[in-house]
């Protein structure tokens, strides 16, 4: 390897991050492009709402990292700056997944602050939002990010349910609903009460070409790290490993800790070495990291017992170490290994000749479990 000359080693107090909010994955650029039609699509659905009415529900489709999450983001910052007749709410309901927890979000936007955690029934968290909505005449539009979560736990049906047939007890009262979902199509299951009013207009997200990834990762180059830092030949290289890794979220995270590895070598360049070594001590958990994040502690719980023993076990040892540790008996365990199952997470096949036995298998290294779960 080259020796470093005097003027290519990094001073113990140079950086070269300038502004490391650019890389942050809520982070939402001032110039947000390659999404005019869809952004055009979503302000036309609310504009109802705006005009006294009641939205078009939407349900925003596709793979992750295509911008939807930030798209629906524009828009609500569009909207209240140019309008008090909507309350937009955004919630990711890989955090609130019950329904307590996504009208206390709705209740802080609403009411201005968190209901109390305890002593504090539904019930009356909902009629202080339906009431004030009432009051002022206002329209409540709520965004729910990963509502895929909702139905992994079973409360998708009750919580869109009083979220759209508000009205029948509040009369006036106008809701609408986006929902985000990471996939291609819609496959879950609604109530009748529920669907005969969700009727969501589908809004499509495909992903990002090779020639965007690269313009939006420029961007963020240009605004997060010191100049000339990175070559175009090596961010090229990154736009490829993003795209073969097919979420523009790899890839910020990639010039972030390509950016972290040449600090932490004393370089003032970005070189395709500490490229590669973010690439191969990063990019494979991104997705892993984020999904850990969102789980609960029983599912916390179960992944963590299978990967201390070796990430595998028949389907009965699973639940008798589940039990010992949460309490939880065997209808929750069924719906922890559902849900796990459903991220991809787990594998839970039938074993051959044994009955209806299930082994549990984890997807993932036992041994990145256990550490980002910690």
């Amino acid at each position: 390897m080259k020796r470093k000359e005097i003027k290519d080693i990094l001073l113990y107090d140079e950086t070269l991050i300038k502004n490391d909010r650019v890389f942050d994955p809520e982070y939402t650029p001032d110039r947000f492009g390659f999404r005019d039609s869809q952004l055009q699509q979503l302000t036309y659905n609310l504009r109802r709402g705006i005009m006294g009415g009641n939205p078009v529900n939407s349900l925003i489709l596709g793979p992750c990292g295509t911008g939807k999450t930030t798209s629906v983001k524009v828009v609500f910052e569009e909207v209240e700056q140019s309008s008090d007749k909507i309350v937009p709410v955004y919630i990711n309901c890989q955090f609130n997944s019950t329904p307590f927890q996504v009208f206390a979000q709705i209740y802080k936007k609403v009411v201005g602050h968190l209901p109390p955690e305890t002593g504090v029934p539904l019930a009356r968290i909902q009629n202080e939002v339906m009431r004030k909505l009432q009051r002022e005449n206002r329209c409540l539009v709520v965004a729910l990010d990963d509502i895929d979560h909702l139905f992994y736990d079973k409360y998708a049906n009750d919580i869109l349910y009083d979220i759209l047939r508000a009205h029948e007890k509040y009369p006036g009262v106008r809701t609408g609903v986006i929902g985000i979902l990471s996939e291609n199509e819609f496959r879950f299951i609604l109530a009748t009460k529920v669907h005969t009013v969700f009727h969501p207009s589908e809004i499509f997200f495909d992903p990002y070409t090779r020639s965007q990834t690269y313009e939006i990762l420029r961007d963020r180059v240009l605004h997060g790290l010191v100049e000339n830092v990175l070559t175009d030949e090596l961010l090229s290289y990154i736009t490829d490993l993003t795209i073969d890794a097919g979420d523009l979220r790899v890839g910020i995270e990639l010039v972030y800790r390509s950016a972290l590895e040449a600090e932490a070598d004393g370089s003032r360049k970005i070189l395709q070495e500490y490229v590669d070594r973010a690439h191969a001590a990063e990019a494979r958990t991104i997705h892993l990291k984020r999904i850990l994040q969102g789980l609960s502690p029983p599912e916390k719980a179960l992944l963590k017992i299978l990967a201390e023993n070796q990430g595998e076990m028949p389907s009965k040892q699973v639940y008798t170490l589940f039990e010992d540790r949460t309490g939880h008996k065997l209808k929750k365990y069924n719906a922890v290994v559902g849900k796990l199952e459903a991220l991809r997470l787990v594998d839970a096949p039938y074993v051959k000749k044994v009955g209806r036995s299930r082994r549990i298998i984890l997807r993932y290294d036992e041994n990145d479990i256990i550490r980002y779960l910690k």
